[in-house]
C-alpha cells in the first residue's frame, strides 16, 4: 500500500462528520505507510467473508431485524427504522459485536459499518460480513476502512466494472498496516474523539502515540478551518435569506403603491 496522494472522489455523498473522520484517518494512515509498517492482507486478519441473506423486507415483526445497505447512514444504524424479514435459519446470519459489514455493490460499494451492539438482527445479501480474528482490534480495522488508504484499494478494485462491486475475494486482498496493539487502541480512540466532536461533543481530542503528535495538531487545525468555512457558509445563507426578504418587501411596497 503506497502513500496515495490522489484526490479520491467517492460515488456517494458523505456527511460533514464522515468527511472529517476520513480526513483524519487518511492523515494517520499516510504516516503509517511512510514508516514501513508491515502490510498484512485481510485474509490473515479476519475470518472468511460471508454474504448476507436474500429475502424481501417487511415492517411486520415476522422475524429478525433485516439490515440493508440503505439502513447504514452516516456511519450509524437507526435500529428503530430497520425492517424485519422471514428467515428459517437466522443463526447463520445473526449479527454479533465486532462484525464489520461492507456494501458490496452499487454507489456505496465499500462503505462499512462496525457492529458494536445489535438487537436480534441479520444482514441482507448486498452486504458482506467480515469478522476480525484475534490478531487485530476491530476498532482499528474499522478506522482503517475510513481512510483513503483503504478507499484507494477499493476504487482500484472497482475500475473496469459496469456495476461497481467488491466481492469477498477482493476484500481479502486489501492490505492493512499492522501496528502494535497499544497504537491500534490509540488510533481508534482518537478517531472516535474526532467523530464525537463532529456530533457536538466538546471533549478534547484523545492522545496519539508520540510519533503521531504532529498529525494530532494537523487534524485540530483542519477541524478549525472546517468550522470557519461552515460558519462562513451559514452567514452567507442568512445574508441571502435577508436579501430575499428585503427584495420581497420592496416588491410588495411597490405593488401596493401601484395599486392606489
Amino acid at each position: 500500500m503506497a502513500n496515495d496522494c490522489r484526490v479520491l472522489k467517492l460515488a456517494f455523498r458523505q456527511t460533514k462528520a464522515e468527511e472529517m473522520v476520513r480526513a483524519a484517518s487518511t492523515i494517520l494512515f499516510n504516516v503509517l505507510s511512510k514508516l514501513d509498517y508491515p502490510l498484512v492482507p485481510l485474509s490473515e486478519l479476519a475470518q472468511t467473508p460471508q454474504y448476507g441473506f436474500t429475502e424481501s423486507a417487511c415492517y411486520e415483526e415476522v422475524g429478525p431485524k433485516f439490515v440493508r445497505i440503505t439502513d447504514i447512514q452516516d456511519g450509524m444504524i437507526n435500529w428503530d427504522t430497520v425492517p424485519y424479514c422471514r428467515c428459517d435459519d437466522p443463526e447463520k446470519y445473526l449479527l454479533s459485536p465486532n462484525d464489520i459489514l461492507f456494501a458490496r455493490t452499487g454507489a456505496t460499494t465499500g462503505k462499512t459499518y462496525l457492529v458494536q451492539q445489535a438487537p436480534y438482527a441479520i444482514f441482507a445479501s448486498y452486504l458482506i460480513r467480515l469478522h476480525p480474528n484475534n490478531s487485530i482490534r476491530p476498532e482499528y480495522l474499522y478506522s482503517f476502512f475510513q481512510s483513503n488508504a483503504y478507499w484507494s484499494q477499493v476504487l482500484d478494485e472497482k475500475e473496469g466494472s459496469a456495476q461497481p462491486n467488491v466481492n469477498g475475494k477482493k476484500l481479502l486482498n486489501i492490505k492493512v498496516p499492522m501496528v502494535d496493539s497499544e497504537t491500534q487502541i490509540l488510533i481508534s480512540k482518537f478517531l472516535d474523539s474526532v467523530r464525537s466532536r463532529q456530533d457536538g461533543g466538546n471533549k478534547p481530542f484523545s492522545e496519539l502515540p508520540l510519533f503521531l503528535a504532529d498529525q494530532r495538531r494537523m487534524v485540530a487545525r483542519i477541524e478549525e478551518l472546517a468550522a470557519r468555512i461552515e460558519e462562513a457558509r451559514e452567514l452567507r445563507r442568512r445574508a441571502q435569506e435577508d436579501s430575499n426578504s428585503l427584495w420581497e418587501s420592496c416588491l410588495l411596497v411597490t405593488f401596493n403603491l401601484d395599486s392606489r
